[in-house]
């Protein structure tokens, strides 16, 4: 049996690109994958894609000899959930060991089957799997918070904190390890050195939503109910329809003032970071009633087939996203890697139709159709962008890539509505990038001062922008 409940990283919906494609879109534009030409295994009604669907993945070569053996289980019962449960762990180990066979050079197999060890209980296994992992790359931020989660749940928060500090070195982007540090942090009731930890990350990333979300906890259990007022009060400004923000400061609120405060819970009601974004979690075989046995499984996939993109498997990585949509058909993260990986390959027509499918399955998700969106813009049809571009903006009207988005997208459809939407997005996010889009938007429209203005201000951001000066330079070109 698993060792106790693992924590899971709080986590809310962001459309901007580096949450958009999250870790696999970066990896597939790095990686240069194979051309995925074989054929994919069809779509299955998702009430049975865990009941029917076959596992593509083939059998694992030879492994390593010093990998462990997959732990011992009963036999599996006779009902048909007892089934199930038993050919998807095997599928998981099946896909691990996959991968792992495939480039056993490589942190990310070994890392990967680690967590499926620790998932079904191995927890001596798993350790030395995430060590062997380090040996590759003793900065492999995933075998280190993986060490780091272990070391928490068994009470070792000295380790806890030394493994979590390591992650945060090798990825200082990453909230999921930020999120960990901080709890080990107020574990050892070190309210100090959590919020400082916040603050540094705060003022290289002060639109980050979850940390000033965290940092409103963080003050919160310090007891500081009026700066954690302050936190979320920043949250919000930064995205106004943040349930984390908006709650966190009615919970301050009601603290202030008060002689003996109200208990504070560190779970934010929305996780900072979806699972996928978490690196391999890992939750107790106990949770499965609640979580079920195929999203795990689906979960699996995803992180198998992020590897074989990075590494630079087309097809093992198609097949495995193909898998985890099978498995679990909400899952977001695999139908936007599994669509970019179309795009980077060419095959712009499956691309679409991923892509579609995932409006149809979920059209309230700007995300799904931020995607269509950016495709369609790409492939030369403005109108169809257009479309799809103002439901993102009527999903999330606070996001600016939306908005952004958009005024290309209406460039030469309805100019006046390209400059309201290039305005909207330097209101929400007056960065180099969208002040130059507010530059060029008004200077196609003849308006050549405020264009330089606009210009002048991204300028004023970073003075070696190439693409400002040069809008400058057409909007006031020398005599």
């Amino acid at each position: 049996m698993a060792t106790g409940g693992a924590r899971h990283h709080p986590g809310a919906f962001r459309f901007r690109p580096r949450f958009a494609a999250g870790v696999a879109l970066a990896l597939l534009l790095a990686c240069g994958c194979s051309d995925p030409e074989e054929k994919l295994p069809p779509r299955r009604a998702s009430a049975e894609a865990g009941r029917k669907a076959t596992v593509e993945t083939p059998p694992p070569r030879s492994l390593p000899a010093d990998v462990p053996p997959r732990p011992a289980f009963a036999q599996a019962g006779a009902s048909d959930g007892e089934k199930l449960q038993a050919r998807l762990r095997d599928e998981c180990f099946d896909v691990a060991e996959t991968l792992l066979s495939e480039a056993p050079g490589d942190p990310a197999g070994w890392t990967l089957l680690g967590t499926v060890h620790r998932f079904y209980g191995d927890d001596d296994g798993a350790s030395a799997l995430w060590n062997r992992a380090l040996s590759f790359d003793a900065g492999w931020p995933d075998a280190l918070r993986q060490l780091g989660d272990a070391a928490f749940e068994r009470g070792d928060v000295a380790t806890a904190e030394s493994r979590y500090r390591e992650a945060l070195d090798a990825d200082p982007e990453s909230l999921v390890i930020l999120d960990s540090l901080v709890e080990t942090l107020l574990a050892k009731a070190d309210t100090r050195a959590a919020e400082d930890l916040l603050q540094d990350y705060l003022d290289d990333h002060p639109r980050a939503t979850e940390g000033w979300c965290l940092l409103g906890r963080t003050r919160l259990v310090a007891g500081d109910a009026v700066a954690a007022r302050d936190a979320f009060e920043r949250g919000i400004e930064v995205e106004p329809t943040s349930r984390d923000a908006t709650q966190g400061m009615a919970e301050a609120i009601q603290n202030i003032g008060r002689a003996e405060p109200l208990p504070v819970s560190l779970e934010l009601v929305h996780r900072l970071r979806d699972r996928r974004d978490a690196a391999h979690p890992v939750r107790p075989l106990e949770a499965l009633d609640g979580v079920g046995p195929a999203p795990w499984a689906a979960t699996v996939n995803y992180w198998a087939a992020v590897a074989h993109a990075r590494l630079g498997d087309g097809t093992r990585a198609a097949i495995a996203w193909r898998r985890a949509i099978e498995l679990d058909p909400d899952d977001h993260h695999s139908r936007e890697a599994l669509a970019t990986l179309y795009e980077q390959t060419g095959r712009t027509r499956e691309a679409m139709g991923v892509r579609q499918a995932w409006c149809d399955r979920s059209p309230e998700s700007p995300a799904a159709w931020f995607g269509i969106g950016r495709l369609a813009l790409t492939l030369g049809l403005p109108e169809e962008a257009a479309t799809a571009l103002e439901r993102v903006v009527a999903l999330a009207p606070e996001r600016p890539e939306g908005h952004a988005l958009l005024a290309r997208a209406q460039a030469t459809l309805d100019p006046a509505a390209a400059l309201e939407a290039a305005r909207r997005a330097v209101d929400l996010d007056p960065t180099v990038p969208h002040l130059i889009l507010l530059g060029d938007t008004l200077l196609r429209g003849g308006e050549d001062d405020a264009a330089a203005a606009a210009y002048e201000r991204a300028l004023t951001l970073d003075e070696n922008d190439e693409r400002a000066r040069a809008g400058l330079d057409r909007a006031r070109p020398s005599p």
